[in-house]
């Protein structure tokens, strides 16, 4: 499962792959898509203390989480020992939406898919 924060600035941060990150089929498809959303993909490190800190100044607007059997999931409230629970929104956000829903459409077929992602396997 990979971790994605959405910035106000429309950015998306994601931690790069350094060997510990899953490079997986759903994350890189999350990446293309935000870029079609015209989201700056940034892949960098990204702390707990630094996500926190962004959500509690709003810097950071939106967080996820995706994998394959999780799909693309939004996340809304950091439990921590030290600060308690950090929550970020009380519903999912926009562009965790948008993103989903059309990671979705893709696989079930009612969205385009414009880069060859979907391969039939039966008739």
């Amino acid at each position: 499962m990979n971790v994605f924060v959405v910035s106000k600035d429309g950015e998306l941060i994601t931690p790069e792959l350094t060997g510990t990150i899953l490079e997986g089929v759903t994350r890189e498809s999350v990446l293309v898509l935000a870029r079609e959303l015209g989201l700056t993909v940034i892949e960098r490190r990204i702390s707990v203390d630094e996500v926190l800190e962004g959500i509690q100044d709003k810097t950071f607007t939106e967080l996820f989480a995706c994998g394959t059997a999780a799909s693309v999931t939004p996340i809304g409230l950091f439990r921590t020992p030290d600060r308690g629970d950090v929550a970020i929104c009380t519903e999912p956000g926009e562009v965790t939406m948008k993103i989903r829903n059309k990671l979705l459409g893709i696989q079930y077929g009612t969205e385009e898919d414009t880069h060859h992602w979907m391969v039939k396997v039966t008739d």
